[in-house]
């Protein structure tokens, strides 16, 4: 209903987003099986037309994207409230988790995938590998092509900073059906900083096998409790 026969530019204004992107690229062709696209601000697009997507779009908005239009005063949690009662549905939702204190660790986190990882992931798809770039490392929980994946990795080295600089950082990406209910309940619940960090632990949560049945009972990892500050699993 919201995008009709409108063109990119009409879609932008029918979104609330015209007087935040001063300047947008049209592109030569479409993209993700859409008949036209346009480049945003960022790394950002939008996508829409075509045979099989006649009156769809879709708008990717990466995390530069997201800045970009925050410090050009785009309300942003008011505009995602707003898409969610005009119909939009998320397709994917990346929650990043940044450590610059020092919980998160190379040997910790490695630790915790060992023993004591509670989480729905199937252990085939739990990558204990160094991903190399530079000094760097990565460890995936959850395969590529499910609805729920974590990564944990060095930020501050695939920033190329210092090696004094402690920045790991976790993502938890949702995709699909996960993604689509997880935003309809964090925009319920005012998408709080807390909510989010639930739904973190209800993917991937590191505790102290003791070697009882019942895991929910086991304790948290110390630095573990220490990141998550103790919240609950949403």
């Amino acid at each position: 209903d919201v995008v009709g026969d409108l063109d990119g530019l009409g879609i932008l204004d029918a979104i609330g987003l015209t007087d935040y992107l001063p300047l947008v690229k049209m592109n030569r062709h479409g993209i993700e099986n859409y008949a036209f696209s346009m480049s945003l601000c960022e790394g950002g697009f939008l996508a829409w037309g075509g045979e099989f997507n006649r009156g769809w779009a879709t708008i990717s908005l990466s995390g530069g994207a997201l800045g970009y239009l925050a410090a050009n005063g785009l309300p942003f949690w008011v505009w995602v409230s707003t898409l969610i009662s005009m119909g939009f549905r998320t397709s994917r939702l990346d929650l990043a988790f940044d450590d610059f204190t020092g919980y998160l660790t190379r040997e910790r986190i490695l630790e915790g995938l060992g023993s004591g990882l509670v989480t729905r992931a199937h252990p085939d798809s739990i990558d204990q590998y160094d991903k190399l770039f530079g000094r760097g490392w990565t460890y995936y929980i959850g395969s590529k092509y499910s609805e729920r994946r974590i990564r944990a990795y060095d930020k501050a080295a695939e920033q190329h900073l210092s090696e004094s600089v402690h920045w790991v950082r976790l993502e938890l990406q949702l995709r699909g059906h996960r993604a689509a209910a997880t935003t309809l309940a964090w925009a319920a619940g005012g998408f709080s900083a807390s909510d989010a960090v639930g739904y973190l632990r209800d993917a991937a949560d590191f505790r102290v096998d003791d070697g009882t049945v019942t895991k929910a009972r086991w304790a948290l990892r110390d630095w573990w409790a220490a990141f998550t500050s103790g919240l609950d699993k949403v």
